[in-house]
């Protein structure tokens, strides 16, 4: 197998980024479509196109961390609506990747306690207009901690 030489973005503090060449025997698509996609969203933010920047932030996320192939598109739409709103709820739009990767690791423990709560439920559930539904889902995202303790 060839080795393969692409760019990186590594951050030094809160600083700037420095573009570095890493030498690498094999980089999975997803991730480097994944990579694109966080840029693309950072490039958004800055511009201040706060609908662009969502969509590919939650891009990066799914990519990162399903297979999407396999994942319900239930929970894709359960995700990219719980992650706006995380998003739009902090300081800043911009978002790092381990950050990221907690935050989709919350929402989808709520989404499997949500499924398993549905699946037990007594009440017959019509599934017509879920998206609404899934808007009026509150999470305890991070956030909503440092507000209280403003307070």
């Amino acid at each position: 197998m060839e080795d393969l030489r692409y760019p990186i973005h590594m951050q030094t503090g809160c600083q700037e980024s420095k573009e570095m060449t890493c030498l690498c025997s094999f980089r999975p698509p997803m991730q480097k479509l994944a990579e694109d996609f966080y840029r693309l969203g950072a490039l958004f933010s800055r511009k201040k196109e706060i609908a662009k920047s969502l969509d590919c932030f939650s891009d990066t996320f799914l990519l990162r961390n399903l297979d999407v192939d396999g994942a319900e598109d239930d929970f894709i739409e359960f995700f990219r609506i719980q992650f706006a709103i995380y998003l739009l709820g902090r300081r800043s739009l911009g978002i790092d990747l381990c950050e990221g990767d907690m935050i989709f690791d919350l929402i989808r423990n709520e989404w499997e306690d949500l499924s398993q709560q549905l699946a037990h439920s007594a009440f017959d559930f019509d599934k017509s207009n879920l998206r609404q539904w899934y808007k009026t889902i509150r999470i305890d995202f991070p956030w909503c901690f440092e507000e209280a303790d403003s307070l």
